[in-house]
């Protein structure tokens, strides 16, 4: 598996495949030469026949674009986090914290690994979604490839997040820039005592379990995240907002990410 730190560096790279790749100048075309075969509705051209984008697949591209970009974004914050505190960093930020805090640096590293393996985990039910809306069979082929690539990245993170503070005694650090709030990370790694929760918080517990699936009428199936379609778009934006990812944003910012939304939610195979 890849280090968290190069997952971290490869979601520009997804980022820029999805951004430049795909989106030009806000039209619902796509520039040539992305795929190989000329009738490829990346090519351009007039009618979707003849490789013109429909207005659904583009807008669905165009979100996760937004959502590859913002979660970009974070990881480059926390990269910038990490960085301020463990060398001299410029700023008001360097002057309110222990550039040699050793503890501050590690609270930074667990608390991405919660954060991304929530967004990862989300991710991995996004793509899948949203393929079922998607009509050009390239597009498809483009939102399944990545698509994948969240659940092995949740899988990561969820083995990172397991161990954070592995084998060491509850760790509390202060945070000096949000009102010096607290936070405490556990050894999740030491028994309870109750098998059940052990288990729920094994670190390498990655693989699917089996559950529920369509109707509950039929067996039970192993599955890697649901992947119901309606507004699909929209959950994710819902929920990137109660994390609080959003705070301090501008109404125009949220309008524009509701609206990327809606027009993907609103993507009709037919």
């Amino acid at each position: 598996m890849k280090k968290s730190g190069s997952i971290l560096k490869n979601l520009a790279s997804r980022r820029r495949f999805l951004q430049n790749g795909m989106i030009s100048a806000g039209a619902a075309t796509i520039g040539t030469g992305l795929l190989p075969r000329s009738s490829s509705a990346f090519a351009q051209g007039g009618d979707d026949s003849s490789g013109k984008l429909s207005r659904g697949d583009a807008s669905i591209l165009r979100f996760l674009a937004a959502a590859e970009i913002l979660e970009s974004d974070l990881s480059e914050q926390y990269w910038e986090l990490s960085s301020a505190a463990g060398i001299a960093h410029r700023g008001d930020f360097a002057s309110k914290i222990n550039p040699y805090n050793p503890d501050l640096i590690k609270a930074i590293t667990f608390t991405a690994g919660f954060h991304f393996g929530f967004i990862e985990q989300g991710g991995t039910s996004l793509y899948p979604a949203l393929a079922q809306r998607v009509r050009d069979p390239e597009v498809l082929r483009v939102v399944l490839s990545i698509g994948p690539s969240e659940a092995l990245h949740f899988q990561v993170w969820h083995d990172k997040a397991g161990n954070a503070n592995a084998g060491n005694p509850p760790m509390t650090v202060v945070d000096p820039i949000n009102n010096n709030s607290t936070v405490t990370f556990v050894n999740l790694t030491v028994p309870t005592g109750n098998d059940a929760v052990d288990e729920l918080l094994a670190a390498n517990l990655i693989m699917p379990e089996p559950c529920p699936f369509l109707n509950r009428s039929f067996p039970v199936c192993s599955i890697v995240r649901p992947t119901e379609t309606t507004a699909a778009a929209m959950g994710v934006v819902k929920a990137f907002t109660a994390d609080g990812l959003f705070i301090g944003q501008s109404g125009e910012f949220m309008q524009l990410l509701h609206d990327l939304a809606t027009d993907a939610d609103q993507a009709r195979r037919e």
